[in-house]
């Protein structure tokens, strides 16, 4: 099976190649990134986005489809955060540059962090499923699913933290911000 270390190398490389592709892919399709900009100014709530998100995971992790679903989403997201960074360079150039760095931090830094914790996750669960069906590990509940619940419910609770948070300090602070472009 994959240690947790080569797990975690193998999706950041794969989430690196994702992001320089959405690097390429902004370069070459500019988008208006005034309207994003704008799109600050509303104070977008995206806790009910991420909840729905972790709930998937955590349905899909279950039923040992978590690795693929969460990787996959990983790489949906490094496509997003290239894309974005491209265009605040078309944009703006090198402020552009900081601003887009700046904002991918506040706004997806934390909830980036609890995917590749949750990709751990899924793979340790799926480890101990494995030797579950092999015959083991005999108790599924109590080993299995009531530790993957704890920590679903802890990553949940630090989620809608983060989310108050950017809802009402994050958006602010760049909108602050926008001086530099």
């Amino acid at each position: 099976m994959i240690s947790k270390k080569n797990a975690l190398i193998f999706i950041v490389v794969v989430a690196a190649v994702l992001f320089i592709t959405g690097l390429i892919y902004g370069f070459n399709n500019k988008f208006d990134i005034n309207e994003y900009l704008s799109i600050l100014d509303s104070n977008n709530f995206l806790i009910i986005k991420h909840l729905l998100i972790i709930i998937i995971c955590l349905f899909c992790t279950i039923s040992l489809l978590g690795v693929i679903f969460i990787a996959i989403y990983i790489g949906f997201e490094s496509i997003s955060i290239g894309y974005l960074i491209a265009n605040f360079i078309l944009s703006y150039k090198t402020s552009g540059l900081l601003y887009g760095i700046i904002t991918v931090i506040v706004n997806k830094g934390i909830y980036l962090l609890i995917l590749l914790y949750l990709f751990i996750t899924a793979i340790i669960y799926l480890k101990k499923h494995i030797m579950n069906i092999v015959g083991i590990n005999k108790e599924y509940i109590t080993d299995l699913l009531i530790p993957l619940l704890k920590k679903y419910l802890v990553i949940t609770i630090i989620l809608i933290i983060y989310d108050i948070f950017i809802y009402v300090f994050g958006n602010m602070f760049l909108n602050y911000l926008t001086f530099m472009l």
